[in-house]
């Protein structure tokens, strides 16, 4: 649904997930702070420096959370970081259709998957739509309650460069 990030995570028999609805205010999808800037040459023209591989992204995520979403939040990660360590599946799939993903190229040349049941829109010379990330959640998450008494969720999720 518009508005929602969902988080999934396959153990081989089942396929765990937890749906942050609504999220609202800040978006939690922002690119990874990679050192790109510039310089100038001898003769006075700029030269672009960074990476020449697409700056990933991270998800920073602090939402209500229910309890029953929290413990499979919780399996998650043990998980995810247990297979990690015995070079096992530790990827998590994010369907995020928090806000629109842009790549210049078409809708039949987009290098990720469009969450299911939604439509890539081709506009201003390439492709809108809501993508699918692997990420990889590189710390336990952490659990709080808020000011009125809400269990809340905070942590990340690093995308991993795998497109699916």
């Amino acid at each position: 649904m518009l508005g929602d990030l969902k988080i999934i995570f396959n153990t081989g028999s089942q396929d765990l997930s937890v749906t942050f609805l609504r999220m609202l205010g800040e978006m939690p999808r922002t690119k990874l702070p990679i050192g790109s800037g510039g310089s100038y040459a001898k003769s006075g023209n700029f030269l672009a420096s960074g990476p020449s591989f697409e700056t990933r992204h991270l998800f920073d995520i602090n939402h209500i959370i229910t309890s029953a979403d929290a413990l499979i939040l919780m399996a998650i990660w043990e998980i995810s970081d247990a297979r990690r360590r015995s070079f096992g599946n530790w990827q998590i799939t994010i369907e995020d259709e928090t806000e629109l993903f842009f790549e210049e190229r078409t809708a039949a040349t987009k290098t990720r998957s469009s969450v299911a049941g939604t439509t890539a829109i081709e506009l201003n010379g390439g492709v809108y739509y809501y993508a699918k990330f692997q990420a990889f959640m590189p710390k336990a998450p952490a659990f709080g309650i808020d000011s009125q008494g809400n269990r809340v969720a905070i942590f990340s999720l690093q995308e991993t460069g795998v497109k699916i």
